[in-house]
C-alpha cells in the first residue's frame, strides 16, 4: 500500500492484514485539514459507531482503532473527554450529506438512534 505522511512524501504502508486476507485500508489523508482530534472522532464515528454494532464489538473497535493510532502517535490531550464532541461537530457538519435520509422512515430511524448513541 503506497500512502503519504504528514510531510506528504509517499511511504509504504502495510494494509490492516488478517491471515490472509485484507480487512481494511484507512485512508488518513484528510487529517492535515482539520485537528487530528476531530479525524480521529470522525473515523470513529464513520467506522465504529455508525453502523451501531454491539456494545462489545464497538468497544473493541474503538480500541483498535485508538492502537492503531496510537502505535504511531500519541492520541491529543484530552481527546477521550471531548471524543463525543468532536463526533457531534462531524454530525453537524456532515447533515447536508445525510439530509437524504430524512425522506425514509428507515432512514429517520437511522438518524435518530446516531444521534442518541452521541448522547449515551
Amino acid at each position: 500500500v503506497v500512502a503519504r505522511d504528514h510531510d506528504n512524501r509517499l511511504v509504504e504502508q502495510p494494509p490492516v492484514v488478517e491471515g490472509d486476507r485484507i480487512t481494511a485500508l484507512l485512508d488518513w489523508g484528510n487529517a492535515h485539514v482539520s485537528t487530528p482530534g476531530y479525524a480521529i472522532a470522525r473515523a470513529e464515528m464513520r467506522f465504529v459507531d455508525w453502523f451501531r454494532p454491539p456494545a462489545d464489538e464497538r468497544d473493541r473497535l474503538r480500541a483498535a482503532l485508538r492502537a492503531g493510532y496510537r502505535a504511531h502517535r500519541p492520541l491529543p490531550p484530552g481527546y477521550e473527554t471531548v471524543a463525543g464532541l468532536w463526533k457531534a461537530a462531524w454530525l453537524g457538519q456532515s447533515v447536508g450529506r445525510l439530509a437524504r435520509h430524512t425522506h425514509t422512515r428507515r432512514g429517520r430511524r437511522q438518524l435518530r438512534r446516531h444521534v442518541e448513541s452521541l448522547l449515551e
